[in-house]
C-alpha cells in the first residue's frame, strides 16, 4: 500500500517500482522504440549514461532516442551524439522510457507526462536505472544500486551482462560518468569496481587526459569572474561549520552565464579546512532557489539529510533543494525573501 498522500513528492503516491535484473530489462527494451530519458539538471552522469546507453541498443538493433528537460552545457559537448538529444519528445511514440540517473520524479523534467503512464500499464513501460538512494523508487520497472559509484556504472554493468561491445566513443562517455560521479576520483564512493571499469573504459579507447581537461580545466573568462564573485562573498559560519556563498539573478544576467555553468563552485566551499561543508545559493530568475550541498570525506557531513528537510534530496556527501524565494542584497548583506 501506498504511503499516505504527500504533494512534495509525487512518487510516494504511487505504486512503487518493481525491481528488474538485466535480462528482464533487455526483455522489455526489445518489445519497441525507446527513449532514454537524462535527469535535471543535466550533469556528466545522467547525459553521459544516457549516451552510452543508447549505442549499446543501437548495438542490439534497438531504435532508441535521446531526451532531456534541460539544454546540454557546453562543457559536456565534446560527449558523442550530443546533438542527438530532443527537448520535447512525443512520449506516446515509444515502447518503454527510460529514466536515467534522477533521484525524483520531480527532477526528471517531465513529472506530469511521467506520472500520467505511471498511473497506468497501457501505454510505454517507465523503467529507472540510478544510483541515488530512492524511497520509493519510481516506475514501472526499477534497477536501482545506492552502492554504484554512478549510474553509468549500472549502464557499464548490462554491456557486460547483455554481451554487447563497447567502442571507443561509448567507453569516453562511460568514463565521462565516473569523472563526473567521484570528482576525478577524489570521493569515497571509489572503489575497486570503479577503478576497474575506469581502466577497461581506457583500454577500449577512451581518452582520460582529454576527458579531465574538457570537463573540469576548461572554463570560459566569464565564468572565472562569476566564481570570483562567488568566491569573494563566501562566509563562514561558526555556529554550524557551514561555509555559503549565493549567486544572485544579476551576476548571471552581467556575466551572461547559464546556471549550469556554475558546477564546481560549491565544491571548493566544502573543502576549507575550518569548515564542516558548502552550501551554494543560486537565485534562477524565475521565484526559486537552488541550494547546493557538499560535504568531504574528511567531514562525512551527511548533507542528504539537510536537503531532505527542504525537500530536495542526493547522495551523504552531494545533495540539493529548491525553495521559492529570491535573493537580495542590503549593505553587502544577502538574505533569501
Amino acid at each position: 500500500m501506498n504511503a499516505a498522500i504527500d504533494p512534495t513528492k509525487p512518487e510516494r503516491n504511487l505504486t512503487p517500482a518493481r525491481p528488474a535484473a538485466a535480462p528482464e530489462l533487455l526483455k522489455y527494451l526489445k518489445r519497441g522504440r525507446v527513449l532514454l530519458l537524462a535527469g535535471k539538471p543535466i550533469d556528466g552522469d545522467n547525459v553521459a549514461s544516457a549516451i552510452a546507453l543508447r549505442r549499446l541498443l543501437l548495438n542490439l538493433d534497438i531504435k532508441a532516442d535521446l531526451g532531456s528537460g534541460d539544454k546540454i552545457p557546453e562543457n559536456l559537448q565534446f560527449l558523442p551524439d550530443t546533438e542527438h538529444f530532443n527537448y520535447q519528445p512525443d512520449f506516446l511514440a515509444y515502447e518503454s522510457i527510460v529514466v536515467l540517473d534522477c533521484g525524483e520524479l520531480s527532477l526528471t523534467g517531465f513529472q506530469p507526462q511521467l506520472e500520467k503512464l505511471l498511473q497506468t500499464d497501457q501505454f510505454a513501460t517507465v523503467i529507472n536505472i540510478d544510483h541515488h538512494l530512492q524511497d520509493p523508487p519510481f516506475g514501472h520497472l526499477s534497477h536501482v544500486d545506492p552502492g554504484a559509484s554512478a549510474t553509468g556504472l549500472l549502464i557499464f554493468r548490462l554491456a557486460r551482462a547483455w554481451r554487447v561491445s563497447i567502442d571507443a566513443p561509448t567507453a569516453t562517455a562511460l568514463l565521462a560518468t565516473l569523472y563526473y560521479d567521484t570528482g576525478s576520483f577524489q570521493h569515497s564512493n571509489v572503489d575497486s569496481e570503479t577503478l576497474r571499469m575506469a581502466a577497461e573504459c581506457v583500454r577500449l579507447g577512451a581518452d582520460a587526459p582529454d576527458i579531465a581537461k574538457r570537463m573540469y580545466r576548461s572554463k570560459p573568462l566569464k565564468v572565472l569572474k562569476l566564481w570570483g564573485r562567488a568566491l569573494a562573498r563566501a562566509s563562514y559560519h561558526k555556529d554550524t561549520g557551514v561555509v555559503s556563498s549565493v549567486i544572485t539573478q544579476q551576476d548571471l544576467r552581467e556575466l551572461n552565464v547559464a546556471p549550469d555553468e556554475i558546477s564546481g563552485i560549491v565544491g571548493l566551499l566544502a573543502h576549507v579546512p575550518s569548515g564542516n561543508f558548502g552550501l551554494l545559493l543560486t537565485d534562477d530568475g524565475a521565484g526559486s532557489i537552488k541550494g547546493s550541498l557538499r560535504s568531504n570525506e574528511r567531514k562525512s557531513v551527511n548533507v542528504a539529510r539537510i536537503a531532505n528537510l527542504l525537500g530536495g534530496g542526493g547522495h551523504k556527501l552531494a545533495s540539493g533543494f529548491r525553495v521559492e524565494g529570491t535573493i537580495k542584497e542590503d549593505n553587502g548583506v544577502y538574505r533569501v525573501v
